[in-house]
This record gives structure tokens, sequence and C-alpha cells, in this order.
């Protein structure tokens, strides 16, 4: 090999040894699970939060499911509904919230579907048939029963003492739990579960998104 030949090699290799860099760079920074992900709270003001024992015990539960660091995929129905493979999805974030607090969202949206087709049909794809393992994973399916069977509260994120722990927001085919962490303008954070490059659990989502539900169980 010439000198030339083994420069114009040698720069290859730089080459693509830097763009492996970058893209495993990437990926820590926007992929990977993130560990220590709660944010610090903000707030400087009076307390605000004043949540439920079932409030405290859902954002408990989302805190510590997304403390195993599931990674983002929505791809797959499980038998049984619940992911077995490390990964999840937003919605999991919620019933594991709803888990803690003693409540199993598969069994109550199945539940409430069955004894309110009409209810579940008026937001679902014509022909579609009720499934347990998957319904309860669809946020369309969510706000219908949390419509029904939860306490809906308002949207109005300057409210700001409205919004408590464990509350749920529900965005355009996304929610979340509310967080006890705030920003500075007592606006809450958010705890969630997002693909793409989210590189947080937990973000000041509602000042960032449209709100189109806010509910409170238990």
């Amino acid at each position: 090999m010439t000198r030339k030949r083994r420069l114009k090699a040698g720069i290859a290799l730089l080459a693509g040894l830097s763009a492996l860099a970058v893209g495993w760079l990437v990926f820590l920074t926007f992929i990977a699970p993130q560990s220590g992900w709660r944010l610090p709270d903000q707030w400087q003001g009076q307390n605000l939060n004043h949540p439920s024992t079932v409030g405290q015990e859902i954002l408990d539960g989302a805190v510590s499911y997304l403390d195993t660091n599931p990674r983002y995929d929505g791809s797959k129905i499980f038998a049984g509904g619940v992911p077995t493979d490390g990964t999840g999805v937003c919605t999991d974030v919620v019933w594991y919230g709803a888990k803690a607090a003693g409540m199993d969202l598969r069994t109550l949206v199945d539940e409430d579907r069955h004894a309110d087709p009409a209810a579940y049909a008026a937001t679902a794809p014509a022909g579609e048939q009720p499934n347990a393992d998957i319904d309860y994973r669809r946020v369309r399916n969510l706000i219908v029963y949390f419509n029904r069977h939860a306490q809906a509260l308002t949207t109005d994120k300057s409210d700001i003492e409205a919004w408590q722990p464990g509350d749920i927001a529900v965005f355009r085919e996304h929610v979340g739990v509310i967080s006890d962490r705030r920003g500075a303008d007592g606006v809450p954070f958010v705890i969630h579960h997002e693909g793409g490059l989210m590189n947080r659990f937990e973000k000041d989502v509602l000042n960032e998104r449209e709100i189109l539900g806010h509910y409170r169980l238990g």
C-alpha cells in the first residue's frame, strides 16, 4: 500500500470512528434509558402539593415503574397485556401508577367497554373488536374510561394548585402522571414515557403541549 493510500485509509478510519462516537453520544443522550432521571423541584413559593392517598400511590407507582428504565416499544401485544420484555409506552406508566393504588385499568377498561360498547366505538376504527390485552394501552380508550369514571378537572395550566401529584394529564395520543415537582412558574412536571428522541421521563410537558384532559382517580 502506498503512502497516499495509507493516508486515505487512515482518514476514512478516523472518520468512521468519529461517526461511531457521535452516534454513541446521541444514543446515550437521547435514547438510552435514564438513571437519576427526576428533575429538581424549581418552585420557590408556598407548598402547592396536597395529593390524596390515591394520588400519592399513583405517583409512587409511576416513578417506581420508570426506575426500571423501560425501553419504548409499542409494536407488540402481550398475553395478559403488560409487557414482559422490559419495554413500555406512555399508557403503561398510568397502568403501573393505578396498579399501585389498587386499580387494574386493564380489567376496568375491558369491563367498561363490554358494558357500553357504543361509548368506545365512537373513537375506535370501524369494526374494531374489544381486546383486553391492548385496549387499556390506547390513549383514546383511557379518555373514554376517565370521562366516565374519573373526576374531570381543569385543563388550565395557570390554575397551578388544581394540578396535584398523581393526577392524569392527557395530550394528543399521549398521557402522563402529574409530578410532585414543579417548574419555577409553579406548573408541575409530568412523569411520562415517549419514543423518538425523548431523553427524560420527567418533563415540563404541560407548558409544551395542548392539554386535552385532566383527571383524578380514586
